[in-house]
């Protein structure tokens, strides 16, 4: 067990480094594309991205989703041919409807509805990725069956970063982009991908030559269980994004801009939590699926994510002003009259994801795809309703009242399953030290960006050393956490939690 933990605290440590690094080169890319592209060509370029994003999720079927809680932990034969028989099938799939959707009236038809006539080169280009990144999910979902998370977030970093890193080799040659290289060099990124997705499965594809691989029954079995997550993918797409549509059709483009940039903050606690829930889930599903106690595994997915979340929504209240000037100016102050009504999106975003792992386990799919489209109508309703009163706010109250309708739905159907163990995870102990440390960067009032930068690191080192202080980690985390820390780190840990 020490060497399955010591195994896992690698592998979130990994996780959160490749997340940091897409977060140090999104904001490049930003950069890079707005003062060389148009406003129109940018506009252009984000419907395409938001385009590739909702294609690849809703064009892998669920499929991805089936891998990882089905053949987790089942013998490696029957995994492979499982694998090989779903893969071979999504390619076919995606072929297919690829080249009906290109020699159909239905091409003309999407770009006149997306107002994109003038781009057709570049539409053509995001079908290609389409395909690139919906395999490429299938392809992590089965490393992620084998628990090779550190592979698994090595191809996303791929996927998310090397083909910005081309961009910009190419811009410092040309000293220029256009918006066809920009897709282009987001092609060749993806493709390299795939094909280093395939270098590392080579093993596996040297199967399909032997007789009984291909398996429909396998095929039939995963649409079943995958076909109603499509639901969920549609009903959680709308909870996400809809608000900003609705804020953008009764109050104009401005409030939306105030609204995702509070969002998006808040979104990046609720991913950093996911890192966690995501890197514990194959291990979950191992044990679930071998008759074995997953319990270890939910109950630490559930005290690390909260271990993050919890300081870091109570410090972005604390400082919402000096965080949102910090990383926007104060043309964005306004914002932060939001913050409040949508505080609980992360911590709510956070735990449903732990749920739904439990739901899908117990194979309760329709369950998840209708709890989600019932979210997703009384997010709409709600936004109509609100909005017009309360407006900002109203949007915020609607989103985290639907991500707590589906926290209260899928926390009944699974409660029987959970068995949370409160003595180990001791949220009583973080919620205490969170406070305390929101209240003292509260004091501070930081006013340039170093001492703002320093307030949120003194923060979060108090934050840590309380923990310490109120014995939330027992000697046996304290010792997993540090056999994959350098020797002096390692030295410490026992001084502080004595």
């Amino acid at each position: 067990m020490k060497k399955v933990y010591v195994r896992i605290t690698r592998q979130i440590g990994f996780s959160y480094l490749s997340t940091v690094l897409l977060f140090l080169i999104s904001p490049l890319l930003v950069i890079l594309l707005t003062r060389n592209l148009s406003v129109s060509q940018y506009g252009v370029y984000s419907v395409l991205a938001v385009t590739v994003s909702v294609a690849a999720v809703l064009l892998d079927l669920g499929l991805s989703q089936y891998i990882i809680s089905r053949l987790s932990g089942i013998r490696p034969a029957l995994r492979t041919r499982a694998f090989l028989t779903i893969s071979t099938f999504l390619m076919v799939f995606l072929v297919v409807i690829i080249a009906v959707f290109l020699f159909s009236p239905l091409q003309n038809v999407l770009l006149s509805w997306l107002r994109l006539t003038n781009y057709v080169p570049e539409f053509r280009i995001a079908l290609a990725i389409i395909l690139c990144v919906t395999l490429i999910r299938l392809f992590t979902s089965y490393l992620t069956a084998k628990k090779h998370l550190v592979l698994v977030n090595l191809v996303f970093l791929m996927s998310q970063a090397l083909w910005v890193l081309l961009l910009f080799g190419a811009f410092a040659i040309t000293r220029s982009i256009s918006l066809l290289s920009v897709m282009t060099w987001w092609f060749v990124g993806v493709l390299v991908t795939l094909l280093f997705c395939g270098f590392l499965m080579r093993r596996e594809f040297t199967h399909l030559r032997e007789k009984g691989t291909w398996q429909p029954r396998v095929v039939l079995e995963s649409l079943l269980f995958s076909i109603p997550l499509l639901v969920f993918i549609t009903g959680s797409w709308a909870i996400e994004i809809g608000n900003r549509y609705l804020l953008n059709g009764i109050l104009g483009s401005e409030a939306v801009g105030l609204f995702t940039l509070i969002y998006s903050l808040l979104g990046v606690i609720a991913s950093f939590g996911n890192v966690v829930s995501q890197t514990f889930f194959p291990y979950i599903a191992a044990a679930w699926n071998q008759k074995k106690d997953y319990r270890p595994y939910l109950n630490a997915a559930t005290k690390y994510s909260l271990v993050i979340i919890v300081p870091a929504m109570i410090g972005f209240l604390a400082m919402r002003k000096e965080i949102i000037t910090l990383v926007s100016g104060e043309q964005y102050l306004e914002a932060a009259n939001i913050i409040p009504g949508l505080l609980l999106y992360p911590l709510f975003a956070s735990l449903n994801y732990i749920l739904y792992q439990i739901v899908l386990m117990r194979r309760r799919t329709m369950l998840i795809g209708l709890t989600y489209a019932i979210g997703a109508i009384i997010n709409i309703g709600l936004n109509l309703f609100l909005i017009p009163r309360y407006h900002m706010t109203g949007a915020a109250m609607a989103t985290v009242i639907s991500y707590a309708f589906v926290f209260v739905v899928l926390a009944i159907d699974a409660r029987k399953s959970l068995r949370i163990n409160n003595s180990f995870i001791k949220i009583g102990r973080t919620i205490a030290a969170a406070v305390i440390m929101g209240a003292a960067v509260w004091l501070v009032h930081p006013a340039t960006a170093l001492t703002k930068t320093a307030t949120m690191a003194g923060g979060a080192v108090m934050y840590f050393l309380l923990l310490f202080l109120f014995r939330t980690f027992s000697g046996r985390e304290l010792e997993l956490v540090g056999s994959v820390l350098p020797a002096p780190l390692r030295k410490l840990l026992p001084r502080l939690s004595s």
